[in-house]
């Protein structure tokens, strides 16, 4: 069962925190700029095996619907309306950004990824590179982003390790 964020305890808190510094490094191994962990697994499941469970291991998110848009600079989850509670008591905001899909102030997974993709091109820096695990995708999801991505002078980069799995 999940703890409250008044249950969780500071090493906790500094596990994720640890966690996510490790996804970090193995972004920059890789010349990510953005990284997406899907909830699903390799046979775009929605309720997953425990050796699976990514995004929980991550974020300590548990719900069975829900995605992780991690940044080198800031990090979100979204979740839809029947977890918005369930993950602001699981994730640190200091960590994380909970987008509550379905309200009206939420961003989603394609403005955020938009914004980073202009912010990098406005920077003149080199091309946004956008890494997913593409055993974890469905094409119609991997064909939106290549889209998405191509418009805003980036990369839709096609992974077949998941960088979690190695952490």
């Amino acid at each position: 069962m999940s703890q409250t964020k008044s249950e969780t305890t500071a090493k906790e808190l500094s596990l994720f925190a640890d966690r996510l510094k490790a996804l970090h490094a193995a972004m920059k191994e890789q010349n990510l700029d953005a990284y997406l962990i899907l909830a699903g697994d390799e046979h775009l499941n929605e309720y997953v095996p425990d050796h699976a469970q990514r995004r929980a291991w991550l974020t300590n998110f548990t719900g069975s619907a829900g995605d992780a848009l991690i940044g080198i600079k800031e990090s979100y989850l979204f979740a839809d309306s029947r977890y918005h509670e369930q993950a602001d008591l699981e994730v640190d905001s200091k960590l994380y950004t909970v987008s509550k899909i379905g309200r009206p102030e939420a961003p989603s997974l394609d403005s955020v990824l938009t914004q980073w993709l202009e912010a990098k091109q406005s920077a003149k820096e080199s091309r946004f590179r956008f890494g997913i695990d593409i055993r974890c995708m469905p094409v119609q999801m991997w064909d939106k982003f290549q889209k998405l991505v191509n418009n805003g002078n980036g990369e839709l980069v096609p992974l077949t390790q998941n960088l979690i799995d190695p952490l």
